[in-house]
């Protein structure tokens, strides 16, 4: 197994390229021992709940697992917090390559030497990079109930959104940045830019005209008007 080194902590890499988490130990192994057809016991809270608040399991004459879904998001909300931060991003931006259908095309060491911001901010809003803290519950963190992402987790972005993700089309930036950014072209972001700078009474370059008209052309161009949305547009 190959070790390496960064920011103090030592990582051990698998032959199969897999990242170790060195701030975690599992825990000793759940055991839990009561059931019937309709509930079960969590080997976690050891609390006698509905089998439909446990995450079903075909394995195991129980059929669902030993923690409740309550206990087991605990669970898993520790071990992701246990994550350094630049493994945290590492294992993102390989769970949107395998989204996507692709291959991990950066190993560890080199996402931490050409990708990983060197003082562990976000390159567009200066932010240090952070976990979210206990204290942050599931409807914040989780935007399909209506919350929103941590904005100080690093996150991966796509640097041109017309393109697949790759090394050489990412880079790590916090996930508020990578909100206000979505799936902007750099043309769409000076445009909008400059329209809210002439709005508040601010000033604009000489040549606003010019690079405004310029913008407009390429983007019609490109026929893009967000990710998945490609037509032309009527400008």
């Amino acid at each position: 197994m190959k070790t390496i080194e960064h920011d103090g902590i030592t990582y051990k890499i698998r032959s199969d390229g897999l990242v170790l988490n060195p701030n975690w130990e599992k825990p000793p192994r759940v055991r839990a021992w009561w059931y019937n057809e309709t509930h079960a016991e969590c080997g976690q809270c050891r609390q006698i709940k509905p089998k439909s608040e446990f995450s079903p399991k075909k394995r195991g004459g129980r059929n669902c697992d030993p923690r409740c879904r309550e206990c087991n998001n605990e669970y898993q909300t520790n071990k992701r917090r246990a994550l350094p931060l630049p493994l945290h991003a590492y294992r993102k931006y390989k769970y949107s390559m395998r989204s996507e259908g692709n291959d991990c095309d950066l190993s560890f060491e080199e996402f931490l030497e050409t990708h990983w911001p060197k003082d562990g901010r976000c390159p567009v809003l200066g932010w240090k990079f952070e976990h979210a803290p206990e204290g942050w519950t599931t409807s914040k963190v989780n935007p399909k109930k209506g919350g929103r992402q941590y904005p100080f987790i690093p996150s991966t972005d796509h640097i041109d959104p017309t393109k697949p993700l790759s090394k050489d089309n990412m880079w790590i930036i916090s996930m508020r940045a990578n909100e206000v950014k979505n799936d902007m072209l750099p043309q769409e972001i000076h445009l909008l830019s400059n329209a809210m700078k002439r709005l508040k009474g601010g000033l604009v370059s000489r040549h606003f005209f010019k690079e405004q008209e310029l913008y407009r052309t390429q983007l019609k161009n490109k026929g893009y008007a967000g990710k998945g949305l490609e037509w032309e547009p009527k400008l």
